[in-house]
């Protein structure tokens, strides 16, 4: 055998060549002319006209398009790159080269260039298919959030309750509760009830410079200058920073939970500020209350948690809570007896949210004994706190006497 022919048959193993022989679906085949790995005889550098043949795992050249005899061949898995020859390396146009390993090169060329960009382009999709998978970066845990914001509402427990228990039972220490007060007017400023804390340039007016939607309640982070507003997405913003969301189907469930609970909460503030006639609760309790209720029951029922979305209280449990806990207060403040007997389901996760230990803070201390509604309501507005409560120091929220919710 010439030494060209035997340099050719000895740059494919042999089982290289049963690779090819036993893959039956080919990828793209053509001729194209090979450069010779050594010099010949007399010191010329050969060049032979082979028709390759790829598969998906490797190239194998041979001497015709027809039955012809698999002169040599490429693993493909072996390619590290297949570019464009430059006139030096190839010295013939259209040339181009593939790279085995960095240790063996293979030059050839074809009859025109676009033939040889797509052989080009081929090999590389078909290498590139060839390498595993990235390997999937190790999880890393989000940064711990740190920033220190303000919950900020009426001097009250209201639709801020549930953000300032978030923050206890998260145990998170970079927190501060403002409150604004209302007050009594004098008989000489013509009675009615002094709101000027909140609505003056100082703080609403001020803050709609940041957000035109400003209301009660509202979120400051004060690192970013973050202006929050709104219940619900006051309560959205801390159970993702504060990991009271869970996985996305619980995240689900909680922002389902969060719309059904402001409808009922909604019918709530309005009997609370319009009216302290008992037959309008009889009725109300019997009637709004019952319904949502049930709703609550069934839906219980239908995940079978301890708590509203699994076995540990997330962001609408605490919503939640308000409500029964509001509701049962008031039931007792007008009609002389509680609610909660006639569903003891509820009485249950009333009384497991009480005995949670992050909480034992709140309950005990300042926020969990405001007014459960602002001065201006009906009913549920018996604590009247002189000034706005200070900030609460969790570090010593233990040592606080514990002091009955219902007193």
């Amino acid at each position: 055998m010439p030494h060209d022919e035997q340099e050719d048959q000895d740059d494919m193993p042999a089982e290289a060549a049963e690779i090819f022989t036993e893959s039956a679906v080919l990828i793209k085949q053509g001729w194209l002319t090979k450069k010779g790995g050594k010099k010949g005889l007399l010191g010329m550098t050969s060049w032979k006209k082979r028709w390759f043949k790829m598969t998906s795992d490797s190239i194998a050249y041979c001497d015709k398009e027809e039955n012809g005899t698999v002169k040599g061949g490429i693993l493909l898995e072996t390619v590290t790159a297949c570019r464009p020859a430059t006139d030096t390396e190839c010295g013939v146009a259209n040339g181009f080269i593939i790279d085995a390993n960095n240790e063996r090169t293979f030059v050839m060329h074809a009859s025109n260039v676009d033939d040889r960009d797509s052989w080009i382009t081929q090999i590389t999709l078909t290498v590139e298919a060839l390498k595993p998978p990235p390997k999937p970066k190790a999880f890393e845990a989000p940064p711990k959030f740190e920033d220190p914001i303000q919950v900020c509402y009426w001097s009250c427990r209201g639709r801020a309750a549930a953000l300032r228990m978030m923050c206890f039972y998260a145990e998170y220490e970079h927190v501060e509760f403002p409150m604004f007060k209302i007050v009594p007017k004098s008989e000489d400023e013509g009675g009615g009830w002094d709101a000027s804390e909140w609505f003056c340039e100082a703080a609403k007016f001020s803050l709609a410079k940041s957000n035109a939607l400003i209301n009660l309640p509202y979120i400051v982070n004060k690192k970013t200058n973050q202006v929050i507003t709104q219940s619900n997405a006051c309560a959205m913003y801390l159970a993702r920073r504060l990991d009271l969301l869970g996985n996305e189907e619980e995240t689900i469930a909680n922002e389902q939970l969060l719309g059904e609970l402001s409808d009922m909460g909604a019918k709530g503030g309005k009997m609370f500020y319009t009216t302290d006639a008992s037959a309008d609760y009889e009725k109300y309790y019997g009637g709004d209350v019952a319904t949502g209720c049930n709703k609550i029951v069934a839906w219980l029922e239908q995940r079978g948690n301890k708590f509203l979305v699994g076995s540990v209280p997330m962001v609408a449990d605490f919503k939640f809570f308000e409500y029964l806990d509001t509701h049962e207060s008031i039931s007792n403040q007008i009609l002389g007896r509680g609610f909660l007997g006639a569903y003891p389901r509820l009485q249950l996760y009333h009384a497991d949210i009480k005995v949670l230990p992050t909480l034992k803070g709140y309950f005990a201390g300042e926020y969990g004994n405001l007014p459960m509604m602002g001065p201006t309501a009906k009913v549920g507005n018996s604590v009247d706190p002189a000034a706005s409560a200070p900030l609460y120091d969790m570090a010593t929220a233990d040592a606080a006497p514990s002091t009955s919710a219902d007193e």
